[in-house]
């Protein structure tokens, strides 16, 4: 499996270690800029596609996508570097008999980047009228990569947002609240999360650990795998790669 390749502790020391936060650094984590073609990710009998851009579940990533879109006719599918596309069919064939992994965002154009970074902070001021410009940018930050200080995962084609679907139910996985939520239940170990979200969310996050896939402190949904974050939970001394557009 993918993963023996990777794994330095347990599945249970990694959950240990996801409960505290470990991204305060991300600027400081230097990119070995490795090369792995930006692919197209295929449907599988246990990964479900389903684009945030057509199941809009927000009000800014969404519609910023469809834009985009709009513009560039050719960016059409769900994209990631391909040793991160064989890592997350992986993580769905872990997943217990059942369920399906859903893919909801894969790589992200850095004009939509910037874009949804702006509008968070802008939804941060207008919920807060009060706040200050620092506060409305670690609002912003929380929820969002900012490109002027890190490498955005998600420009990387490194990282994923994904959903769970139960094929006994007919429905999608309860975790506390839907992908892309700017809440502290987002958290993936919010004490808001009932018992049996908090069971759920454990479910995922230890198909995708063992998978090689970093966990994001703020963000159940949220994985990656060679982005900052993913260097930073797993102790490597470099990411393994920069941002990519794609050449369509």
């Amino acid at each position: 499996m993918l993963y023996t390749e990777l794994m330095p502790l347990d599945i249970d020391e990694l959950i240990q270690k996801s409960k505290k936060p470990f991204e305060p650094r991300l600027s400081s984590v230097e990119c070995s800029n490795q090369t792995s073609p930006l692919v197209t990710v295929k449907e599988q009998p246990q990964l479900i596609l389903d684009p945030i851009w057509i199941n809009q579940i927000d009000d800014i990533e969404g519609p910023l996508y469809e834009r985009y879109i709009k513009n560039n006719p050719d960016y059409k599918s769900l994209y990631l570097r391909q040793t991160v596309a064989n890592r997350l069919y992986e993580a769905a064939s872990l997943l217990p008999s059942g369920l399906k992994l859903v893919l909801r965002a894969g790589h992200r154009p850095m004009t939509v980047q910037r874009a949804e970074f702006q509008r968070m902070i802008d939804k941060c001021l207008q919920q807060n009228p009060d706040a200050t410009p620092t506060e409305s940018l670690e609002f912003a930050r929380t929820y969002v990569s900012d490109p002027d200080i890190s490498l955005p995962p998600h420009c990387c084609g490194v990282a994923v947002d994904v959903d769970v679907f139960d094929t006994t139910q007919n429905r999608l996985v309860d975790f506390g609240c839907p992908v892309n939520t700017n809440d502290q239940i987002a958290a993936l170990h919010s004490d808001r999360a009932t018992t049996k979200q908090y069971a759920n969310r454990m479910v995922l996050l230890r198909a995708m650990l063992k998978a090689g896939f970093a966990p994001d402190y703020d963000e159940w949904w949220h994985f990656n795998y060679g982005g900052t974050a993913w260097a930073l939970f797993y102790e490597k001394p470099y990411s393994l790669y920069g941002t990519v557009e794609p050449t369509f």
